[in-house]
């Protein structure tokens, strides 16, 4: 997901709030919530189902009572972290193109490389190892998953249709299958894929998606 923070790290850093005696102001108190938002999203992306309260507390500089005050369980912080992030996803960048077929490529290329990021994958296995997560983010993993991936290519379709470069009486349909056949292709890993097909994949992806949506499997004229 393009707006999810980046993995890799060897340990996330502990950073330091400062604070004043006695009871925080509503600044410092925004600022203690966008540490442990940010810290808890790294540690989450860092150590996905290993994460601790305890790791968050150090890497956002807060104590573990602090971090208690604000959310009474580790399900409940990282449900909102993810929550945050996904209720701040937009559209897939998509490149410009010339015609329909252009334009389908360099959807189905970006959206093939937001799902492929080691980010957007950690996310994902995080909330599906978590029958908690699962339940509580449906809702928002739907809304997001429409901003971000149906909604663009809906808009590619209808503006085909009206140029007439393509002819489809469904539009939002025809979205859907597309949207399932691009998930479908991220599912294999890329180190997998070779071992699971029996043989290297030919060419680029997207352009064989987009072939097979303009033309099918019929020989041309």
């Amino acid at each position: 997901m393009d707006n999810i923070g980046v993995v890799g790290k060897a340990d996330v850093e502990a950073r330091e709030v400062v604070r004043t005696k006695g009871r925080p102001s509503l600044a410092q108190a925004d600022e203690i919530n966008r540490a442990l938002r940010e810290a808890a999203m790294q540690v989450l992306l860092v150590h996905g189902e290993g994460a601790t309260i305890n790791a968050v507390a150090k890497a956002a500089g807060l104590t573990r009572k602090s971090l208690y005050a604000r959310y009474p369980s580790k399900n409940d912080l990282f449900v909102d972290v993810i929550r945050e992030a996904l209720s701040e996803v937009g559209p897939v960048k998509i490149a410009p193109g010339n015609d329909f077929k252009e334009q389908l490529e360099n959807y189905i290329d970006s959206a093939l490389a937001v799902i492929a990021k080691p980010e957007s994958r950690a996310v994902q296995r995080i909330i599906m190892l978590n029958p908690v997560y699962v339940s509580a983010l449906r809702d928002d993993l739907l809304v997001a998953s429409r901003a971000m991936f149906f909604e663009p290519l809906l808009a590619i379709l209808e503006h085909a249709n009206k140029r007439g470069e393509i002819v489809i009486d469904d539009p939002h349909s025809t979205a859907q299958v597309l949207i399932k056949l691009i998930f479908a292709e991220s599912a294999m890993p890329d180190d997998r894929a070779d071992e699971w097909y029996g043989q290297p994949s030919k060419g680029n992806q997207a352009e064989l998606i987009a072939r097979i949506v303009l033309y099918g499997l019929l020989p041309r004229d």
